[in-house]
């Protein structure tokens, strides 16, 4: 196999980049930064800190969580689909498990998602995906008959 062929089967293959980078590059990435932060400030300023992004990331996420959570309540009351609050609960939710991640990188990045302006951000691009997911494929809609709800064939209706 050519090494130009080995470099496009990681890029033909998201996922599995994704879990390669993820299991692998990343936590040598954090385990690099944590040890030179240790060589720079000390071995229990670093110590510190990291279990201080984690308790931090742990109040932020379930203070921004109850926010969103009310949030949510108000639009289904309204009777609206509390679309945006539910992807920026995502994001919170993300947020708040990197931040409870020991890692210099990992914090960084739950700090950003836990930003309101990033999770409108996350929100838009979200949206403009599922719209060229939607207008590329088509949106199919699935349902049980109404004589069995929890049985039966399965019927399509293209949207």
């Amino acid at each position: 196999m050519r090494a130009g062929a080995a470099a496009g089967f990681f890029w033909r293959k998201p996922m599995l980049f994704l879990l390669i980078f993820c299991f692998t590059v990343l936590p040598v990435l954090e385990l690099m930064l944590l040890i030179e932060l240790g060589r720079a400030i000390g071995t229990w300023p670093t110590i510190l800190l990291v279990l201080g992004t984690g308790v931090a990331g742990a109040f932020f996420a379930k203070t921004q969580g109850l926010f969103l959570f009310q949030r949510i309540l108000e639009e289904l009351r309204r009777g609206n689909m509390p679309a945006r609050e539910m992807i920026s609960g995502l994001c919170v939710l993300l947020g708040g498990i990197l931040l409870l991640t020991p890692g210099l990188l990992t914090d960084l990045t739950g700090i950003i998602l836990l930003l309101p302006p990033t999770q409108r951000l996350v929100v838009g691009l979200v949206r403009r995906w599922l719209a060229a997911k939607i207008n590329s494929t088509g949106f199919y809609f699935r349902y049980y008959g109404p004589e069995d709800p929890g049985s039966g064939p399965w019927e399509d209706d293209r949207w």
